[in-house]
């Protein structure tokens, strides 16, 4: 499902956008946001009527952080409440629009994937987040190693599960909330070396488990080449991000 949006980020001194109206759910974010494009994927694969505000993160409005006073971002706004943190916006969509349903229907291995999900969002999400601003940071050799871990973990249990993808054979919750970081890792390879790479020696499921799902209809309206991806990641090393 293609959103309405709002492309121009709102910043500071910017009049609040027009109420919620013909969408249920309003998703606000900004550009490249892995996590705002983890919400992006589920509303789109659950069919969830919904319409998107870019916001300046470096410039949070005044209307948002009188509603949210952390300022984080993503956030909903859903039936005239905000809420914010893209896994629990992730679980409330899945409780609330049943329809089609993402999680693993057996207990015990939806269980699982949120255990793999957290280990996942610690030791690849944060430190991926990490390297995108902080090139020379002198862990950075460790970082790599503790998401170059996990990454195998999953690359195993493609194996284990014998399955095209996490949720069986189409994309469900775990493969949809870890895919924003994935989309980045290969330009996050041009800047620290193939050490972050998926080489296909290393990681062939993952590698097709990547083929597969790129070509998923909700992965493609969000999805941002590697060269993009580089030169946002390349500016925000520098201090020189631009959110217009």
């Amino acid at each position: 499902m293609e959103p309405k949006a709002v492309t121009t980020h709102l910043a500071k001194g910017s009049s609040a956008p027009a109420p919620v109206g013909g969408s249920d759910v309003r998703l606000y974010t900004f550009e490249f946001c892995p996590h705002g494009q983890r919400i992006r994927l589920l509303l789109s694969a659950k069919n969830i009527p919904h319409d998107i505000v870019y916001v300046n993160p470096k410039s949070v409005p005044e209307w948002y952080t009188q509603r949210n006073t952390t300022g984080r971002l993503p956030g909903i706004e859903h039936k005239g409440s905000l809420i914010i943190e893209s896994a629990i916006i992730c679980e409330y969509l899945e409780e609330v629009y049943t329809a089609k349903k993402m999680h693993q229907s057996d207990l015990v291995q939806k269980a699982y994937d949120r255990i793999l999900l957290q280990n996942f969002s610690t030791k690849v999400g944060q430190n991926m987040a990490y390297l995108v601003k902080n090139k020379d940071a002198t862990d950075k050799e460790q970082r790599i190693a503790e998401a170059t871990e996990v990454l195998v973990h999953f690359e195993n249990q493609l194996i284990k599960r014998g399955t095209p993808f996490y949720a069986g054979n189409q994309p469900g919750m775990l493969d949809y909330s870890i895919w924003p970081w994935l989309e980045r890792i290969e330009a996050l390879s041009k800047i620290y070396g193939n050490t972050l790479e998926l080489a296909k020696e290393k990681f062939p499921n993952l590698r097709a488990w990547w083929q597969k799902i790129v070509e998923d209809p909700s992965v493609k309206i969000s999805f941002r080449s590697s060269e993009e991806h580089l030169d946002y990641i390349q500016k925000e090393l520098q201090g020189q991000a631009v959110y217009a």
